[in-house]
């Protein structure tokens, strides 16, 4: 790999592939062909030595590190409702992947027909409540003033299935299929 070294900062600019046109950069550049171990932007080239030194970035201020644990976490919050969502504790399918799909065609056909969409209002109210709890943590993290505040937020699908599971306390999952929408497959 090539990378293009900007004499006046003493900075890698640009990294490119052997090849690569770099007669673009003139005088004050020079391009260096070798491996790096770590993101071309933590080197800085000795003149000196004519080498590129790693040189790690800065530790985060308090306040980036809080940033930093916060997306983290809510990264994290987002797998585990994604995975709840999906997936029984026993590994096996919560909802069809279509089924959020087929919600809508089955509403609009039962509302044509004079009939009302219950089973899929049972559905979507439970994606609501769901939905409505990762948003409830969303805020609970981004309020939280370090990490103490951070670490306390249980985001763990066990608290999830306790609360929307099949014996859910807040918003029981109504365990139904698109197969039990339409009475078939769909």
């Amino acid at each position: 790999m090539k990378y293009v070294v900007d004499l006046a900062t003493n900075k890698v600019v640009e990294s490119a592939f052997s090849g690569t046109d770099l007669s673009r950069f003139g005088d004050g550049f020079i391009v260096l062909d070798l491996v790096l171990q770590h993101p071309f932007d933590d080197y800085t080239y000795n003149q000196i030595t004519g080498e590129l030194e790693h040189t790690p970035p800065p530790e985060p201020t308090p306040a980036e590190a809080l940033a930093l644990a916060k997306r983290a976490k809510h990264r994290e919050l987002k797998r585990n409702v994604q995975r709840f969502i999906r997936f029984k504790p026993d590994g096996s399918t919560r909802y069809d992947t279509d089924l959020k799909l087929n919600l809508m065609d089955y509403i609009n056909e039962r509302k044509e027909a004079g009939l009302s969409p219950a089973p899929a209002d049972a559905v979507r109210a439970w994606i609501k409540a769901v939905q409505g709890e990762y948003r409830d943590l969303s805020v609970t993290l981004q309020a939280a003033l370090n990490q103490a505040g951070i670490e306390a937020v249980d985001i763990s699908l066990e608290r999830l299935e306790g609360l929307f599971g099949a014996q859910g306390v807040r918003a029981p999952d109504p365990d139904i299929y698109t197969r039990d929408l339409w009475g078939h497959d769909g």
